[in-house]
């Protein structure tokens, strides 16, 4: 799964959106969008020990499984435990399916110095 996420720092408002990069049944072909990601970024922690918790919801299409027709909109939902650098782990529903302890891990983003994350442009937390 492939995050590209805005982060409001004075709120910690979350917004972007994902894409399902992992194939839940074998009619599942390429990306699958959800386009409307909102959640809260939360500090909990000691000051020296802090961890950052992402709370995700949204929805995505998904097509009815053969003999049906037709499309649903299905719910999408993760919390993600994650330090500044948006490294940790995480679970997440698609459905009705649930994934816990998922490795959470950031990708350089294109124009920042250094490879590392920048703090004024979305990371991309994958997992």
């Amino acid at each position: 799964m492939h995050f590209d996420l805005l982060v409001r720092a004075s709120s910690g408002r979350v917004s972007g959106h994902a894409d399902i990069t992992q194939l839940m049944s074998p009619a599942d072909t390429g990306a699958i969008p959800i386009n409307n990601v909102t959640g809260q970024v939360d500090k909990l922690g000691l000051p020296d020990q802090q961890v950052q918790v992402v709370v995700l919801q949204g929805s995505y299409l998904q097509a009815a499984k053969p003999p049906l027709i037709g499309m649903s909109f299905l719910p999408f939902s993760a919390t993600l435990f994650v330090n500044d650098s948006w490294n940790g782990h995480g679970s997440f529903t698609l459905g009705e399916n649930t994934v816990s302890n998922v490795p959470v891990n950031s990708l350089p983003l294109m124009g920042s110095k250094g490879g590392g994350p920048s703090r004024t442009v979305p990371t991309r937390p994958i997992f």
